[in-house]
């Protein structure tokens, strides 16, 4: 697993601890986690940014095909 998987993976850990604290109703909890999730976004490397860019206009262009020749 190289440091751009590692990241991701901990993005998604905080992402899922800030959820679990907030539906417990622990606010403060769930903001650092929040906080810890931002920072862990702010250091994503240029790579995995243009990675993620060129997976979500793809997706996004294919959805936009799709409803074309749907109306078409």
């Amino acid at each position: 697993m190289d440091e751009d998987e590692k990241r991701e993976l901990h993005i998604k850990h905080c992402g899922d601890m800030m959820e679990a604290n907030y539906a417990q109703g622990n606010r403060e909890a769930a903001m650092a986690w929040l906080q810890a999730q931002n920072e862990a976004i702010k250091g994503r490397s240029a790579a995995q940014v243009a990675k993620m860019e060129i997976c979500y206009f793809s997706a996004m262009g294919e959805q936009h095909r799709t409803q074309l020749e749907a109306s078409a």
